[in-house]
């Protein structure tokens, strides 16, 4: 049900979020930052300078995560190995925590690790997603190192060591979101004709009937992973995603954008909302506005406030920060009344404006065709056509066969996810621009100087 937006009651100001876009429009950065200081929200200011300076990229989640969040926060006691139940609509998400082998004290036991939960578990997740989507594969690549890793996700302290350091606590939510098993499912009401039943039963008469529309049970994220580290100490840098996860990910990738969700690392909560605003603004028809309640949207969000009163507060703070990083939304959510009010925003990687060194704004679109020929240039008469090869990020045996079989042949028998990640190394930033054949001339080169392994 829709209607007419209609004036609030409670008068709040415009966010802090908001306004620092719109200053953007026509004031320098340092003019802006100045105004930021002034009011006590350099936080807020840094995000949104953080989002709107670079060029939108896309990120994807699962729509299901989009519209029903994991914890806030460790839950207490039992209900921390409990399953997390959510349900929004249509759809269901459970994730039950199962056990894991361990090494404890010298022997293997099974522990159960508990849920998933707070901003790294919902980092963690992005990233996963975003890697499987954009390499149309079920292998997903860390990176070289676990502070490569973080840093992409724009965690920069990964010299922090201890138990509450960035990556012990990155360490624990990857290993419970892949210790976890993962149930997704859509249900759908359908009317059709039910068969005469005898006397007083109307033939064809129309009856409502529920049916699966979409399900995907006791699914796990990855069918290989051995944690972050091995019993060596090496980082785990791949694992391949189980065939049902991936299958549901590429059907259901809610396009997000990565800068977002690096600005809003240290929130959850603002995580949650921004994600489920991407999720829910683009599917409102244009010129209307749809109303949720307060303890609709508690339902979507995994804060766990006492009070309705509270959770309230919670979210308009977070606004102030999220209504500058997803600026199409800026004028689409309306937090002042008792009633949320929705409207239309184009997502977040579209139509998103950045600043430019000039001053000037430019408006920026990255919607990815999601398709399987995502991607591949099309000839004359419709037939596709090889694109030019890069290199993947993914083990060269499955995302780049040919590239394999050079360093198979001239690599002196040394392995061949080494020598990828050493020529990775050895090009930086330059890898992105060497393509085609040029690119096989170097690998070439490269993997002949391989010295032999000792």
């Amino acid at each position: 049900m829709s209607q007419k937006l209609e004036p609030s009651q409670l008068m709040l100001p415009m966010p802090l979020g908001r306004r620092l876009v719109e200053e953007l429009e026509n004031s320098s950065i340092d003019e802006v930052r100045a105004l930021a200081t002034e009011e006590g929200g350099e936080k807020v200011f840094q995000a949104v300078h953080e989002v709107l300076t670079q060029d939108p990229s896309a990120g994807f989640l699962h729509s299901a995560l989009c519209a029903m969040s994991l914890p806030v926060r460790c839950p207490k006691g039992e209900a921390e190995f409990a399953p997390i139940i959510r349900r929004e609509g249509n759809y269901t998400l459970i994730i039950r925590p199962t056990e894991r082998m361990r090494m404890v004290n010298g022997e293997l036991v099974p522990t159960k690790l508990g849920v998933p939960y707070g901003s790294y578990a919902r980092l963690a997740m992005l990233f996963i997603m975003t890697e499987a989507v954009r390499q149309k594969s079920r292998e997903v690549y860390l990176g070289d190192s676990f502070a490569a890793w973080l840093r992409r996700m724009g965690i920069t302290a990964t010299n922090s060591g201890g138990p509450r350091g960035a990556r012990a606590l990155m360490q624990e939510q990857l290993d419970r979101l892949m210790s976890c098993e993962w149930s997704i499912r859509w249900d759908q009401e359908i009317t059709k004709a039910q068969p005469s039943k005898g006397k007083g039963t109307k033939k064809g008469s129309v009856k409502p009937v529920t049916i699966s529309a979409f399900e995907a049970s006791d699914m796990r994220l990855a069918n290989k992973y051995g944690g972050v580290s091995t019993e060596e100490g090496e980082f785990v840098s791949r694992f391949v995603l189980s065939e049902p996860f991936y299958e549901t990910i590429r059907d259901h990738a809610v396009p997000l954008n990565e800068r977002a969700f690096a600005a809003l690392k240290r929130s959850a909560t603002q995580l949650d909302l921004y994600t489920y605003l991407a999720y829910r603004l683009p599917k409102i028809r244009e010129g209307e506005q749809v109303p949720i309640s307060w303890k609709q949207l508690w339902s979507h969000l995994g804060n766990d406030c006492k009070t309705i009163g509270k959770f309230r507060q919670t979210v308009r703070n977070a606004w102030e920060t999220v209504s500058g990083v997803y600026p199409q939304a800026r004028g689409s959510v309306d937090l002042s009344g008792q009633t949320v009010w929705l409207s239309y925003a184009d997502k977040p990687v579209d139509n998103h404006p950045v600043k430019r060194m000039n001053g000037l704004i430019e408006y920026m679109s990255v919607l990815p065709d999601l398709s399987a020929d995502e991607g591949k240039p099309k000839g004359a008469k419709g037939a596709l056509v090889k694109p030019e090869l890069s290199f993947p990020s993914g083990t060269l045996q499955y995302n780049c066969p040919e590239l394999y079989a050079i360093a198979k042949e001239h690599g002196s028998g040394n392995d061949v996810n080494r020598i990828a990640d050493a020529f990775r190394r050895k090009l930086g930033e330059e890898l992105a621009e060497v393509k085609g054949d040029r690119l096989v001339r170097r690998f070439t080169a490269f993997c002949k100087a391989f010295d032999p392994p000792r």
